[in-house]
């Protein structure tokens, strides 16, 4: 070994130092994934507090659905704090799922028709705000509307049934998947499949 010339001795400190690096990666590894899973469910239990704080505001706007059509001001006044206080947690359940804080197949698995029926009810107060007020209101809340509707239609144990909310002692369909007939359904049916396996929703 002291007959080394100075170029070996490079090689060998070299190959030592790289190896040491590899070891150290090795090492490191699963301490990475354990870090990795330990966020991923912080954020996924914060992700479940923000619903659950949510069920509140949801509760009462659902009480205070003023039916079907266009709304007044009378009905604008009189439910804007609750209906407001509703979209703005739906809001921020979109802007979480946007940065991808919580996997979209575990989110729409559990909540897609808390969206589907929440945005049915707030939708009118959200038109007419917008409407009245100016400015873009709710978009976000509508995006995750179209986007829970869609996972609703491609998952087929979901389709098979339609969403419904109770209003003055009567039940409303809020959304049924439209399947079309013939050839162009059996093409609705593989895009659907591939959106499910894709996760495009």
């Amino acid at each position: 070994m002291s007959g080394l010339s100075p170029e070996m001795w490079s090689v060998v400190f070299g190959g030592l130092s790289t190896l040491a690096v590899v070891i150290a990666v090795i090492l490191a590894v699963p301490q990475l994934v354990h870090i990795s899973r330990a966020g991923r469910l912080q954020s996924s239990l914060a992700f479940i507090q923000k619903i659950r704080d949510g069920r509140a505001a949801r509760a009462i706007a659902f009480s205070m659905f003023p039916g079907e059509g266009t709304m007044t001001d009378s009905q604008f006044e009189e439910v804007r704090e609750q209906m407001e206080e509703a979209i703005n947690a739906l809001n921020e359940i979109g802007a979480l799922l946007e940065q991808k804080t919580v996997d979209k197949r575990a989110f729409f698995g559990y909540c897609h028709s808390m969206v589907i029926r929440t945005w049915y009810v707030v939708r009118p107060f959200a038109e007419y705000r917008e409407r009245c007020l100016g400015g873009r209101y709710g978009r976000r809340v509508a995006q995750l509307d179209r986007r829970a509707r869609l996972f609703h239609d491609v998952m087929p144990q979901h389709r098979a049934t339609s969403l419904r909310i109770s209003w003055r002692s009567k039940q409303m369909t809020v959304y049924r998947t439209t399947v079309k007939p013939g050839g162009a359904g059996v093409l609705q049916r593989v895009g659907w499949g591939i959106r499910r396996v894709l996760k495009l929703y």
